[in-house]
């Protein structure tokens, strides 16, 4: 039997499951073999950040069942009913003549049928491929009128360019079939519910998912086709890659950017939890071609971090990249029994923020995480004492720029800045330096 698809069985809360310190004892004894322990009391520190989120919500209400029924309605109708191939469609609707009828039996005949054609492989990710693609529209679906959006216009057509993100997974019931599509699921959800709305937000199209059997194969197998807009400069990891340690000014520019991103998504009650150099995308300005702008990416590991009239959503779970991670979420891959509390995602997002203006102002990471789990409780002991002590951060980077990366890389998350801190701190608002 395959997964259930239906969109009655998928909910917001079905995201990477986040937990409310709220809950009590129930949760916690839903497992008794786990190590994992959800908190039954919120600490002094812990009602101090929720009075912090609750003042940083205030005058920015989110509708969420306006906001659940408008990508219900969209998910309905584009993720969850699959395209089952090969399918059979009449061409000339209102004829039974034999010759109108078409059968498309791959995705590769199904991806050419609506239009699209593959240019080239941008790049690959842990779930998927990127292609950059042309979509060909006929101008009499325009009116006749020559889209100024078009990478190309002819007499007849206009050709779009765009990325198309491949994600390839059995539909089966084991654990990571599931997890893949619960991704993907999570990453449709927020793609469709952010579209359009903040301009440091990877923009998306379209997609659509098929279904079908590969030969020789006992089971069924997904596709799905993510359109989104070409990142046409790449990614901020390779652009540090290529340029080494950016300017104190440039870093500065880019940074206010990726954090606008950051705090469009924790306004709107959602955690990254995978936030990363590799998923902030450079995309080259339209009037200026060598001014480039941030735009984030990837959110299969997103999730609601705050509910309205429940508060702060905590997760028990060991996700993102280990390089990125903050203490606690490094911390749920220990397999000692000093796993205490859950960790607030907001939180370890602006950890992550941290770690890549570290990376991006010194090609290299503050910390090297370790691989091996037995090493973990004494790299997360040793870095409880400061990932950077404020003397070395000041004779490092100057006293406003130590002042926030100590305030983002801060051990305790009861303690670290809010993005509401971040974008309010005066190291951003200082003037870039005239050359």
């Amino acid at each position: 039997m395959g997964l259930c698809h239906c969109f009655d069985c998928f909910k917001p809360s079905q995201l990477p499951s986040l937990k409310s310190a709220e809950q009590g004892d129930e949760d916690s004894e839903e497992d008794s073999s786990s190590d994992e322990v959800t908190p039954t009391a919120v600490s002094k520190p812990r009602e101090r950040r929720i009075s912090q989120y609750h003042k940083f919500f205030q005058g920015h209400n989110v509708n969420e069942l306006a906001f659940t029924q408008r990508l219900s309605t969209i998910t309905n109708d584009r993720l969850i009913n699959f395209i089952e191939l090969p399918l059979r469609i009449n061409l000339n609707e209102g004829t039974a003549e034999p010759s109108s009828w078409v059968t498309f039996r791959t995705p590769a005949e199904f991806f050419t049928s609506m239009g699209y054609r593959k240019l080239k492989e941008l790049g690959q990710g842990g779930f998927g491929t990127v292609f950059l693609v042309e979509k060909c529209v006929p101008l009499t679906t325009t009116g006749g009128k020559r889209p100024k959006s078009a990478k190309a216009v002819d007499d007849h057509f206009a050709y779009y360019q765009m990325a198309c993100k491949v994600i390839m997974l059995p539909d089966d019931e084991d654990r990571s079939s599931r997890r893949q599509f619960e991704s993907l699921k999570a990453e449709l959800y927020m793609l469709q519910g952010l579209r359009g709305k903040c301009a440091y937000v990877i923009e998306y199209y379209e997609h659509f998912v098929l279904r079908f059997k590969k030969a020789g194969s006992r089971i069924n197998y997904m596709m799905a086709h993510i359109f989104m807009e070409v990142a046409d400069a790449g990614s901020m990891v390779k652009e540090v890659e290529k340029k080494g340690p950016l300017s104190t000014d440039l870093a500065r520019r880019y940074f206010a950017e990726m954090s606008s991103g950051l705090e469009f998504l924790h306004r709107n009650r959602i955690s990254h939890n995978d936030f990363k150099l590799d998923n902030v995308l450079l995309v080259s300005d339209p009037k200026k071609r060598k001014l480039k702008h941030c735009k984030l990416t990837d959110f299969g590991m997103s999730a609601f971090a705050w509910k309205d009239g429940v508060g702060l959503l905590y997760s028990k779970h060991f996700m993102g990249t280990r390089s990125y991670m903050a203490p606690l979420v490094q911390d749920k891959n220990s397999k000692t029994k000093s796993r205490q509390e859950d960790y607030v995602p907001f939180s370890a997002d602006i950890w992550s923020l941290g770690v890549s203006l570290y990376v991006m102002l010194t090609r290299k990471f503050p910390y090297q995480a370790p691989r091996n789990v037995e090493k973990l409780s004494a790299f997360l002991a040793q870095i409880s004492k400061g990932v950077l002590t404020a003397k070395e951060a000041k004779q490092k980077f100057g006293t406003k720029l130590a002042n926030l990366m100590c305030g983002m890389l801060e051990f305790d998350p009861s303690k670290r800045f809010t993005i509401a801190t971040v974008k309010s701190h005066e190291w951003l608002k200082t003037k870039a330096r005239k050359t």
